[in-house]
């Protein structure tokens, strides 16, 4: 998770932060981040951090286009049943990078996770896919193209 928030810069909003550790992180490294999650348990276990929280549904973000610099979601597309809205919201809200980071497999048992993906092995061009097999979790960087 540290190496996940090293990569985060400028203005940052983390979509679905649970409880807030990854913004904790960032704020720890001196960042600017809005951390918001759709439940409201959630940011209240988050307020322990002093976290700028915000309760919100990542497929419909209340912000203007282009608003944040960066946008991480860290372990959270596993558990979104129409992937597509997230990533078009990541999109349209990020001005320049989203960190995306997903588990390399599906946890057995947790009837939260809606997707099964596996990530070992993939490169995309012009993007970094970060793949350590001691870790659980892979780390996609996406910068926009102007």
């Amino acid at each position: 998770m540290e190496e996940l928030a090293h990569y985060a810069y400028g203005f940052i909003l983390e979509v679905g932060a649970a409880d807030g550790y990854i913004s904790y992180l960032m704020k720890g490294q001196g960042k600017d981040v809005i951390t918001s999650d759709i439940s409201a348990d959630a940011c209240r276990r988050a307020k322990r951090f002093k976290l700028n929280l915000l309760i919100c549904d990542g497929r419909h973000l209340p912000f203007k286009d282009d608003t944040f610099d960066c946008i991480v979601a860290g372990e959270t597309l596993e558990h979104i049943k129409n992937m597509g809205y997230i990533l078009a919201e990541l999109q349209r809200v990020s001005k320049k990078r989203i960190i995306i980071s997903l588990p390399h497999e599906h946890w057995k048992g947790d009837r939260t996770h809606v997707w099964d993906i596996m990530w070992r092995g993939v490169m995309y061009k012009g993007d970094k896919l970060n793949f350590d097999p001691n870790l659980g979790f892979s780390i996609l960087i996406m910068d926009k193209k102007f």
